[in-house]
């Protein structure tokens, strides 16, 4: 049976993730749905590209992967397929796809008849599911559109290294307020050397210690640890951290080691 997955900010409210899957439906008898999540940040495609980033290394090969944020961005805008790491990715040309891999795609195809759909104000509901349906049921990339060697490419946020600190940035902040930042464990210990270290956020708040889990500290107190993902991360023992500090996407967070 394929496996699709579903991951948008058209949220849980609206009827266009519906639509898409019922234009499926009707195509195919057997089908796996997988919502990720359709509570992206409408338009965010960094947000987007991290959830799907984490999902998918979980998905057996030959998933079909639908993103459908940010999909109207102009009407110049194209619709690709990619196959990479054994998976297939359906996607607006928005950069999403640079944000999520670090390599190049084995294969990218644009599909859709873009001119035939610019007076439909949900173009990925026909285009989207007629490509998932095709390689659902067997077809090559090449069957479905034309090859192309370049897409749209975003900048992805790095870590500052200097000589005794890092600069890390948010990449994302989940349904709990947690504050997931783009420090790895391994960049952290190799950038501590044993040292001493303070981690400054917000307007005045730092930390000193890292946390093993959330109940390391009393309830409502701010802590510090990396996560299941090895990201470094601010929480809130039973509290939202990215309210209490003011955190959005993109805020810098120092470390300095002393």
């Amino acid at each position: 049976m394929p496996i699709i997955t579903l991951t948008s900010d058209l949220g849980n409210i609206s009827p266009y993730v519906s639509m898409v899957k019922g234009q499926i439906l009707k195509e195919l008898e057997l089908v796996h749905f997988v919502d990720i999540s359709h509570e992206v940040v409408a338009y965010n495609t960094f947000e987007a590209s991290f959830i799907i980033k984490q999902a998918v290394q979980n998905f057996p090969d030959n998933t079909i992967h639908l993103i459908m944020v940010n999909t109207l961005d102009s009407s110049t805008m194209r619709y690709l397929a990619i196959y990479i790491n054994k998976q297939y990715f359906i996607a607006p040309d928005n950069g999403i796809f640079s944000l999520i891999f670090s390599t190049e795609p084995n294969e990218i195809i644009e599909i859709g008849n873009i001119e035939n759909e610019l007076n439909n104000t949900f173009p990925i509901g026909s285009i989207f599911s007629k490509a998932a349906c095709a390689l659902a049921n067997g077809a090559k990339l090449s069957d479905i559109g034309k090859p192309i060697s370049t897409y749209k490419k975003s900048l992805v946020l790095q870590p500052v290294i200097q000589m005794n600190s890092i600069k890390g940035s948010v990449v994302y902040i989940d349904t709990f307020g947690n504050v997931v930042l783009n420090v790895s464990k391994q960049l952290f210990e190799e950038q501590r050397s044993d040292k001493n270290y303070i981690i400054s956020f917000g307007s005045s708040y730092t930390i000193k210690n890292i946390s093993n889990n959330y109940f390391d500290v009393a309830e409502g107190e701010i802590l510090c640890l990396f996560n299941s993902l090895s990201l470094l991360e601010i929480a809130m023992n039973k509290g939202n951290a990215a309210q209490l500090l003011g955190l959005e996407i993109n805020n810098t967070i120092q470390i300095d080691f002393i």
